[in-house]
């Protein structure tokens, strides 16, 4: 058990997820919790998942939302999504900050997403000119871009992160491209 919170560590390593697990995620509750009951509303009732269940349905009838390969219709809490399918869908239905968390791209410690502070900062103040006070600030969200290795930042996700919050610039559209981590 992780608690309550997500263990994105963990999730982020499947390559698909339950319907009912993505739809907790959905709600900021790591799975294991609600599987295990320990997860009720302010009314003392267990925590409902219907809702998100009910959108991840819609989306693989839609389309927009890939099945595994052995899945069959009817479709269920059970049914199993392409974690992959998932992260787009999650993007444009307003769940960008777990689509972020579950992208096994933008958390690879490969030497492309790594950089040191002082060259993010050269590399980005054209386009984000707050960023020396968001990396001051970083236990504010931004923190998701930082790692264990002392001044070296993810460079993926704090462009993930700016964009997400509005940071970027956008009077240059060739350097907002550049600095975009998701296509429009």
């Amino acid at each position: 058990m992780t608690g309550i919170r997500p263990n994105f560590t963990d999730w982020r390593q499947l390559d698909a997820l339950a319907i009912w697990q993505l739809a907790a995620l959905m709600r900021g509750v790591d799975p294991r919790a609600w599987a295990a009951g320990d997860v009720i509303d302010r009314h003392g009732d267990a925590l409902d998942l219907g809702e998100q269940q009910n959108q991840l349905i819609a989306g693989v009838h839609a389309g927009t939302l890939q099945p595994g390969k052995n899945e069959q219709p009817p479709l269920t809490q059970n049914t199993i999504i392409v974690t992959n399918s998932a992260l787009e869908w999650l993007r444009s239905h307003g769940y960008a900050e777990l689509a972020s968390n579950l992208d096994r791209s933008l958390h690879a410690l490969s030497s492309e997403n790594l950089i040191k502070k002082e060259n993010l900062i050269a590399r980005h103040q054209r386009n984000w000119p707050t960023i020396e006070k968001d990396l001051k600030r970083a236990n504010k969200g931004l923190d998701v871009a930082r790692t264990d290795l002392h001044g070296i930042w993810n460079e993926a996700l704090a462009l993930d992160w700016a964009r997400r919050n509005g940071k970027l610039v956008e009077g240059n559209t060739t350097l907002s491209r550049q600095a975009s981590v998701f296509p429009e």
